[in-house]
């Protein structure tokens, strides 16, 4: 059972193919995944933990407002999204999202987690890594759901 999901979005919504503008599309294929991890988990809440999540605290959206963004894009995220990580103080760090990301879970008393991010952050069981080429498929998701009915 997984009562949070921390989520990145580039490199796991996505496999970092950029439009020319520079802006990376979210990925259907990687949105059908998540849905199913989603599933799979249905009262798991969603935390973004991406770059993102500066949409929300630079105030250009609400969280409710980034959920349907979300939303627009296929994910079954409605009522979902609990939170975001706070803002870095050293962005780009190696580090940096790893503790923004166990802060979180120690100041909401957190115990039933896990991370998908593009980025090798820990070798926390609970964090899993998801190949920026490709973003989130469904053999990851199969991985990822039998790694965590062994914890």
């Amino acid at each position: 059972m997984v009562d949070y999901i921390f989520i990145d979005i580039d490199g796991v919504l996505n496999n970092h193919n950029s439009f020319d503008n520079g802006y990376c599309p979210i990925n259907y294929s990687c949105v059908k995944a998540f849905n199913y991890l989603l599933n799979e988990w249905s009262e798991a809440k969603v935390i973004i933990s991406s770059s993102w999540r500066y949409l929300i605290l630079s105030k250009q959206m609400t969280i409710t407002g980034f959920e349907s963004m979300l939303l627009t894009y296929g994910l079954d995220i409605h009522g979902r999204v609990a939170g975001h990580t706070r803002a870095s103080k050293r962005h780009l760090e190696d580090d940096s999202r790893y503790k923004e990301i166990k802060d979180w879970v120690e100041e909401n008393n957190c115990q039933n987690w896990i991370v998908l991010d593009d980025l090798f952050l820990s070798n926390d069981r609970r964090f899993f890594k998801i190949n920026p080429k490709t973003g989130l498929d469904l053999p990851k998701v199969n991985q990822i759901i039998q790694a965590v009915k062994s914890f």
